[in-house]
């Protein structure tokens, strides 16, 4: 297995359906009669430059004999066997298992396209999510620690003289909207609040499924939150640290037709 980067992803797309044009950035000579250029391919910072640069991945894929798969499209497949690839791909951030021959043999494919890919071996850090494997490979463990230690690292002072608790989020309770005359946060505290939960966002999204509810119920205040919401965070930040070793188990099992 290998991870992998495409460099500059979002200057290969083009803008082939639509026509997108721009001020002349600062530094750059053209005609003192215009004021606009016409874009032939995509930028950083433009909205369309991701989407542009998957249908060109897609399509590159297809060209190496991959097939994409019909239930998430960022998966690839491609031979049989010792043969065979999974590669799974996040914005320009890629995953690719197989033989290492056959790895190997891909990326020369793909650099010959005209790409550029530069890879790691480790998956000790990919998308914020780490994957331990036992012995043998059969099973492994998803979890986010990078993201627990920066959560711990922001909060960890004011949280760590709170009681342990059983549970994500207070049982019984639910956040609401404030009234007009209830007392609100100051702003840099509601930006506080903002990234606390926004964080446990992320640890839902790929590692923790078991905080679902809990978060959903501070993200009705993200903009408007109460010191009792704030509360709320920081109780459930607790619990998430005093079980961060929690994470997903990954087993694969072969089901018989």
């Amino acid at each position: 297995s290998c991870l992998f980067d495409v460099e500059t992803a979002f200057l290969l797309g083009d803008l082939e359906d639509i026509e997108i044009y721009m001020k002349l950035p600062p530094g750059m000579k053209g005609d003192p009669q215009q004021d606009c250029v016409k874009l032939l391919k995509t930028i950083y910072g433009l909205t369309q430059s991701s989407r542009a640069f998957f249908k060109l991945w897609a399509a590159t894929m297809n060209k190496l004999g991959f097939e994409q798969s019909p239930s998430d499209p960022c998966l690839f497949c491609r031979g049989f066997g010792a043969k065979k690839l999974i590669l799974c791909i996040y914005v320009d951030d890629g995953y690719v298992l197989g033989k290492k021959e056959e790895i190997l043999k891909f990326f020369e494919q793909v650099k010959a396209t005209g790409m550029n890919i530069t890879t790691e071996a480790s998956m000790g850090d990919y998308l914020s999510c780490e994957v331990k494997f036992n012995k043998d490979g059969t099973k492994a463990w998803l979890g986010q620690p990078h993201l627990i230690k920066k959560l711990e690292k922001t909060f960890g002072d004011e949280v760590k003289s709170q009681k342990k608790s059983k549970t994500p989020g207070t049982p019984g309770s639910s956040v609401t909207r404030p009234k007009e005359d209830e007392e609100v946060l100051s702003v840099e505290e509601q930006k506080v609040f903002q990234s606390g939960t926004g964080m446990m966002l992320y640890l839902v999204k790929h590692s923790r499924p078991d905080i679902s509810n809990a978060v959903r119920e501070l993200t009705k205040v993200m903009d408007r939150a109460t010191p009792r919401d704030k509360k709320e965070m920081l109780r459930l930040i607790k619990f998430v640290l005093d079980t961060k070793n929690i994470g997903l188990r990954i087993e694969p099992q072969v089901l018989n037709k």
